[in-house]
């Protein structure tokens, strides 16, 4: 259904007004700047005024040396709006008055100020008496601003006003209910009837969307002749999918649970059965027994001969490996050169073995390259007091020990605690 977060016409006289107000502003700026600028020149002007005007009677009470006359002359000038602050400084630059509306304001920040030296004629003579600073802020051009700006505000309000109605009724009446009407009709389509698709909207005037409204049936009938073919088509395609996905997920299903190099069972997929064969185990008491199988000084090799040819005897090792452990049995590479057979409802006795046997078979194995291989082997089985966990590491200290003891041995747990 058409809503109006979506609502074209909105969305134009927003974005109208937003330029409009934008440009407004900017004018205003414009204007303001230059009301300033024409205000701080005249109130510069008018210093220079004012200095003239007090210069005679200053020129009189400092030839005089009366300070009362000459701080009453500061006063009057003090209660001039355009002045907040005198200063005045004797022949030896010593400072005479320094008076200021606003006693935090510092004269080295003054914006606007004029500064004239008193002088008294005396035979041809010029004495020079003092010198006389009298400042102003930017308060006073504000002052003056203020009801410029008021007016350039309320003139933009009420521009916006009129804008925005105006705006308002001319959208609302050539552009936005028609396309609302228009849009309403093309949601609300039958898709699912073919005959039925067309937009039949009154539009009061032969405008731009009178012309879409035309064109986008025709398009609708186009549509419609061609849609068969293409269901047709993808019937077809969809058909030729299924087959691609359930080879594609077969091979994916493969490849999750194998080993890339050695096409070996990796080890999540031998997490995955060894954790149910410990649940037979709970339930039905049958044993299994694990083989944990470690190529002798296997490193030598990468070092010796590269990457390429150790990879090649994993591959090797795997095949024969694989070849001889029973159907029930299932083997998987446990992490590098590392390789672990798992044997359900097999004692350790016999699980050690069935590793005698693997590791006759990789002694007398002639290895591309490298010659002759040998494997440490360690054998554990599951019992009672035993979980997985403890399982592996059982075997593990078997391997690790049939290691230590001179490799290409084979070590069955039980047999190294005794």
């Amino acid at each position: 259904m058409f809503t109006k977060q979506f609502n074209l016409s909105k969305q134009l006289l927003r974005s109208i007004l937003v330029i409009y107000l934008l440009l407004t502003f900017i004018v205003t700026i414009i204007h303001l700047s230059v009301d300033y600028q024409y205000t701080k020149n005249n109130i510069q002007n008018e210093l220079k005024q004012i200095a003239k005007t007090f210069h005679p009677a200053l020129q009189t009470a400092l030839w005089e040396l009366n300070d009362e006359q000459l701080h009453s002359i500061v006063d009057g000038m003090m209660h001039i709006p355009l002045i907040y602050g005198v200063q005045i400084r004797g022949s030896a630059d010593e400072l005479l008055i320094n008076r200021f509306h606003k006693t935090t304001t510092k004269i080295e920040n003054a914006k606007y100020y004029y500064q004239f030296p008193i002088y008294h004629q005396m035979n041809e003579n010029s004495i020079y008496l003092a010198k006389v600073t009298i400042y102003s802020d930017d308060e006073a051009i504000f002052e003056r601003l203020k009801v410029g700006f008021l007016m350039i505000l309320l003139n933009a309000i009420i521009k916006t006003a009129v804008l925005i109605f105006l705006f308002f009724v001319a959208f609302r009446k050539y552009l936005e209910k028609p396309l609302q009407d228009l849009t309403n009709t093309i949601v609300k389509l039958r898709v699912e009837a073919t005959n039925e698709r067309k937009i039949s909207v009154d539009m009061k005037y032969d405008n731009e969307l009178k012309i879409l409204q035309d064109e986008f049936n025709k398009l609708l009938n186009k549509i419609s002749i061609e849609e068969n073919k293409r269901i047709e088509l993808l019937k077809d395609i969809n058909q030729k999918l299924e087959f691609e996905v359930e080879k594609r997920t077969e091979e994916l299903e493969h490849i999750a649970i194998t080993d890339g190099l050695t096409q070996l069972y990796n080890r999540t997929k031998m997490d995955m059965e060894l954790q149910k064969l410990e649940g037979i185990y709970k339930r039905y008491g049958r044993v299994f027994s694990v083989i944990m199988i470690d190529i002798d000084y296997f490193k030598s090799v990468n070092d010796t001969f590269g990457h390429q040819v150790g990879d090649s005897v994993l591959k090797q090792f795997a095949k024969i490996l694989k070849e001889n452990i029973r159907n029930t049995d299932f083997i998987g590479r446990w992490g590098g050169e590392e390789f672990l057979i798992v044997c359900p409802e097999t004692s350790e006795e016999n699980a050690t073995t069935l590793a005698l046997n693997l590791r006759k078979q990789i002694e007398e194995t002639l290895f591309e390259k490298v010659g002759h291989k040998t494997m440490s082997v360690g054998v554990a089985q599951i019992k009672d007091e035993i979980d997985l966990d403890n399982l592996i590491s059982n075997a593990d200290k078997a391997l690790y020990f049939a290691k230590e003891n001179g490799r290409n041995k084979v070590v069955a747990f039980s047999e190294m605690i005794s």
